[in-house]
């Protein structure tokens, strides 16, 4: 029988596990590494949700009759390129790290933008979007592994998210009415040479500031 004073069995053998102690918040909130991330990640949003509205009323108008037909092939083409390179992706992640990805996810908002800005051939707009999936396989694998890396055995895995989650809907929040502003002040393609800009100012951040997240020992 135990008594007071005695020293408490260890952890296996009374068939509990020691709680985790959560790093602070602030630790999390203050991590470089995150905050970059974050702000790579509003900039590329900012300058990408926008792009398919503006395609799809180029589309409308330089269609006619077929213009639907177009736009939902706007939408599945780059679907149908995220299934088909996502294993790749999240293969050369793991073996060449995560910044190499980024930068080649965020590399093709810039490339999209100004093409839709020279090229008004209905088809060549789909085929171009094509574009967007390999952005959204690169941003989409790389969201919660950058997450996990920064997060790592703190305890705040859902914070690094719902943080870096906050700054895309951020952007995408602001995409649209920006876009918009512009295509009419100043024409669409003038609107798809500001979403480039933005897109390249996600890609300079991310190659001069963002830091490898990948554990050295991956």
């Amino acid at each position: 029988m135990a008594r007071l004073g005695d020293p408490a069995p260890p952890p296996s053998s009374r068939g509990a596990h020691p709680a985790r102690v959560r790093a602070p918040v602030s630790s999390l909130l203050t991590n470089r590494a995150l905050i970059i991330f974050a702000l790579c990640a509003m900039l590329f949003t900012l300058g990408n949700a926008a792009m398919l509205p503006l395609a799809g009323n180029t589309l409308t108008k330089e269609a006619g009759n077929f213009a639907s037909l177009l736009i939902a092939g706007c939408i599945i083409v780059p679907q149908v390129v995220v299934a088909a390179i996502s294993p790749t992706i999240g293969k050369l992640a793991e073996e060449r790290g995560r910044r190499v990805v980024l930068l080649i996810g965020f590399s093709t908002l810039p490339v999209r933008g100004v093409l839709f800005a020279v090229l008004y051939n209905p088809a060549a707009l789909v085929v171009i979007q094509g574009l967007d999936g390999i952005a959204a396989a690169c941003v989409g694998i790389l969201v919660p592994l950058i997450a996990s890396d920064i997060a790592g055995r703190s305890g705040r895995y859902n914070l690094s998210m719902g943080f870096i989650g906050l700054a895309i809907g951020v952007g995408a929040t602001i995409s649209t009415s920006l876009a918009g502003w512009i295509a009419d002040a100043a024409g669409t393609p003038t609107a798809y040479i500001a979403l480039a800009l933005v897109g390249l100012a996600a890609v300079l951040l991310a190659f001069t500031a963002m830091p490898e997240t990948r554990s050295s020992e991956g």
